[in-house]
C-alpha cells in the first residue's frame, strides 16, 4: 500500500471555534492522536526511474500541535511516491520539532515557521522543502467565560463557565436565560484533545463550584448567595443531555447540589432549604465516591432556626443553627444518602474549600466566623458526632478563619488550627500528594498560625504592594511549616489551585500591573492578563504560563486542573489577539490550554 498524500481539507483547516469546538485542524491532533499518515510504506526500490524533481506533501503545515505528529510524504514530478529509504530528512530547528527517518514530524514546543528538507541519498542529487509551524494545544469556545476546571481521570476534564452569549456546544445550542444578573452556569466535558463531549446549562448559577468523583462523575454545587429561585425571581432550570429539570426555592434562596453521570445525565440532586438564605458552596469526594459538601444557612438568634438537606433519592437531614449564621459540612454517600454533618456558628459563618486527605482519612475545611458586635463574641462548633464543643475562640476581629479537620468516617473533630485574624474571605486549601495542605489567603497584616494543642506556631509577615497573597504549607496534623508572600502593583485575583502527582502546586491568577514572586516579575501595564504559577514544595517557581492581551483588553486564567498522569489543563477567557505560549489567538471567548 502506498503512503497516502496529504488531504488539502486538513492542510488548510483552522482553529476550531463555534459549533465544532475541535482543535486547529480538521482532525484533532492531540498528543494521543495517531500519525496522520500511518499507512504501510512502499518497498524500498530507490528513487523511481525518470524522477527529475521532488515535492514534499504537504508543502506547508500551519498548525502542528505540541505533542502531536504529522507524517510527510515525498513524490516526484509525476506524483509517484518516493520510498523513505531513498531520502534523508532534516529540520531547521530540532528543539521546536523533530523529524525521523520516515518523515514523521513531532511538535516539541511552540515555534516556527521551520523548514523541513528532504534529499535523495544516492544517484542524482534532488531536494525539496516543506514549512512547519508548531502551535500550543488550545481550543476556544465562543460565548463562554471559563471559571474552573477539574480532571476526570486521565481521559477527560470538566469545565465550569459563565454563559455570556448564545452558543452551540457538542451539537446543542444554549441561550442565556437572563433571569438574574448572575450569568447562567455552563458545564462542559472535554476529552484529551479538548473536544466537547457534552454540555449542561444551569440558570443563574455561574458562581457555583465543581469537583469530580470516581467513575467519571461530576459534582456541581450552587455556590454562594445566588442559589435557587428566590434569589433570581424564578425557577432554576437545568438543561442537559438528559432533558430539563426545574428547582424551586422554599425561602429567599436555597442551595443545590447535582450529581452528574459521565454521560451528562443527572444521577441525583440535593437541595438545602430553610426560611432564609441557604447555600452549598463547594464539594469534594473521596476514593469511594462519598461527597463532602460545605455550605451555610442564615437565621436569627440561635438554635430554634433549622435547615434541611434533602436528596432526590429520599434521604433527609435537618440541622439546627448555632449562631446567627451557621456554616455546615455534610457527608453524602455516592448514591445520595446523607451520613453526617458538622457545624460552626457565629454572627456570619460558613464552611468552604473542603479537601479530602486519604493519608490521614480526614476531611479538612476552612471555617469562617465573622464578629461585628451582634451575636456574641465566641465561635461555636458541633461536630459530626453531635457533640457540642467548647467555644473555640473569643474572636474580636472582623474576620476569624479556622482550619478544621474532621474524621472522615464519624465526622468527629480531630483538630482546629486557631483563628487567623483579619484575613480575607478568599482562601483556598488544597491537599498535595504527600499529605500536606496549602493555604492561600490575602492579608496586608501579619498573621500568626498556631498549631493544635500548643504546637509550634508560624509568624507570617503582612503583604506588600497594592494586592498581595500569602501561601502557607500545613502538615496533616495541623502544624504550620513554611510560607511565601507575593504581590502585584495592580490587581491580583486568586481563582483555582491544583496539585500535580509530582507535588507541584499550581495557582491560577488574573492580574494587572507588575506581579512579583520568587525573585521574578511579570508585567501587564496596559491590559489585564492571566498567569498560572507552578510552585515546588519549597515554593520555588518552576512553571509560569502567561496569557498576554493586547493593550486595553481584559483576559483571565481562572481554572487549572491536573490529571493523574500529570497532564495539566488551564482554563480562562481571552480576547482576540491575546497570546498564550507565544501563539496569538484568532478569536475571543473561553480558552483551554494544555501545558506541554
Amino acid at each position: 500500500m502506498q503512503k497516502p498524500l496529504f488531504s488539502p481539507v486538513i492542510l488548510f483547516g483552522l482553529i476550531a471555534v463555534g459549533a465544532c469546538q475541535t482543535n486547529h485542524l480538521g482532525d484533532p491532533l492531540g498528543p494521543d492522536a495517531e500519525p496522520r499518515f500511518a499507512a504501510a510504506k512502499p518497498k524500498c526500490d530507490g528513487v523511481p526511474k525518470g524522477t527529475t524533481s521532488l515535492a514534499v506533501n504537504p508543502a506547508s503545515i500551519p498548525a502542528v500541535l505540541v505533542g502531536s505528529t504529522v507524517d510527510l510524504a515525498v513524490t516526484n514530478q509525476s506524483k509517484v511516491l518516493v520510498p523513505d529509504c531513498a531520502v534523508t530528512w532534516s529540520i531547521s530547528d530540532a528543539t521546536i520539532a523533530s523529524i525521523d527517518a520516515q518523515g514523521i514530524v513531532r511538535g516539541l514546543k511552540v515555534g516556527g515557521p521551520l523548514t523541513v528538507r528532504v534529499a535523495t541519498v544516492s544517484g542524482r542529487s534532488l531536494a525539496a522543502t516543506s514549512v512547519v509551524t508548531v502551535i500550543p494545544q488550545v481550543a476556544q469556545f465562543p460565548g463562554v467565560e471559563f471559571l474552573k476546571a477539574v480532571a476526570s481521570g486521565n481521559d477527560a476534564f470538566f469545565l465550569l463557565g459563565a454563559l455570556k452569549a448564545t452558543t452551540t456546544i457538542a451539537g446543542t445550542t444554549f441561550t442565556p436565560s437572563g433571569i438574574s444578573a448572575t450569568p447562567d452556569a455552563i458545564l462542559i466535558k472535554v476529552n484529551r484533545q479538548l473536544q466537547a463531549q457534552w454540555a449542561m446549562k444551569v440558570d443563574a448559577l455561574s458562581g457555583g463550584a465543581i469537583t469530580s468523583g470516581p467513575g467519571g462523575r461530576l459534582i456541581f454545587s450552587s455556590g454562594w448567595y445566588t442559589n435557587v429561585a428566590g434569589a433570581v425571581n424564578g425557577p432554576v432550570t437545568v438543561q442537559g443531555p438528559g432533558g430539563q429539570q426545574t428547582f424551586n426555592s422554599t425561602g429567599l434562596a436555597d442551595g443545590i447540589l447535582l450529581a452528574i453521570s459521565p454521560t451528562g445525565t443527572l444521577a441525583w440532586s440535593a437541595q438545602l432549604t430553610g426560611g432564609s438564605y441557604e447555600g452549598l458552596t463547594e464539594a469534594t469526594t473521596d476514593a469511594a465516591g462519598n461527597i463532602y459538601a460545605t455550605g451555610f444557612f442564615n437565621g436569627c438568634c440561635g438554635s430554634t432556626f433549622t435547615a434541611t438537606l434533602t436528596t432526590s433519592v429520599g434521604s433527609s437531614m435537618t440541622v439546627g443553627a448555632i449562631g446567627y449564621a451557621t456554616g455546615v459540612v455534610f457527608k453524602i454517600s455516592p448514591d445520595g444518602m446523607i451520613l453526617w454533618n458538622s457545624r460552626v456558628g457565629r454572627r456570619d459563618a460558613f464552611m468552604a474549600y473542603p479537601t479530602f486527605d486519604a493519608a490521614e482519612a480526614q476531611l479538612v475545611t476552612l471555617s469562617s466566623a465573622r464578629f461585628d458586635g451582634w451575636y456574641g463574641s465566641t465561635t461555636n462548633f458541633v461536630d459530626g458526632t453531635g457533640t457540642p464543643l467548647a467555644s473555640a475562640d473569643a474572636c474580636q476581629y472582623s474576620n476569624c478563619l479556622y482550619i478544621t479537620a474532621f474524621d472522615a468516617v464519624t465526622g468527629g473533630l480531630r483538630w482546629i488550627m486557631k483563628p487567623l485574624y483579619n484575613t480575607d474571605f478568599g482562601i483556598g486549601v488544597l491537599t498535595s500528594t504527600n499529605g500536606k495542605y496549602l493555604l492561600l489567603y490575602r492579608s496586608a497584616n501579619p498573621v500568626t498560625f498556631s498549631a493544635p494543642a500548643g504546637g509550634t506556631s508560624l509568624d507570617v509577615p503582612g503583604g506588600s504592594g497594592a494586592d498581595s497573597r500569602s501561601l502557607v504549607r500545613i502538615s496533616g496534623t495541623g502544624v504550620p511549616e513554611s510560607s511565601l508572600q507575593y504581590s502585584s502593583t495592580g490587581s491580583l485575583s486568586w481563582d483555582q489551585t491544583a496539585t500535580a502527582p509530582n507535588g507541584t502546586y499550581y495557582i491560577a491568577h488574573t492580574f494587572s500591573g507588575a506581579l512579583s514572586i520568587d525573585g521574578q516579575t511579570i508585567s501587564a501595564p496596559t491590559s489585564t492578563d492571566g498567569v498560572v504559577l507552578g510552585l515546588s514544595s519549597t515554593f520555588a517557581v518552576t512553571t509560569m504560563a502567561r496569557l498576554q492581551g493586547l493593550s486595553g483588553t481584559t483576559n483571565a486564567l481562572r481554572g487549572v486542573a491536573v490529571a493523574p498522569d500529570g497532564r495539566t489543563l488551564i482554563a480562562g477567557t481571552a480576547s482576540a489577539g491575546a497570546a498564550i505560549a507565544g501563539y496569538a489567538l484568532p478569536s475571543s471567548g473561553g480558552l483551554l490550554y494544555l501545558l506541554p
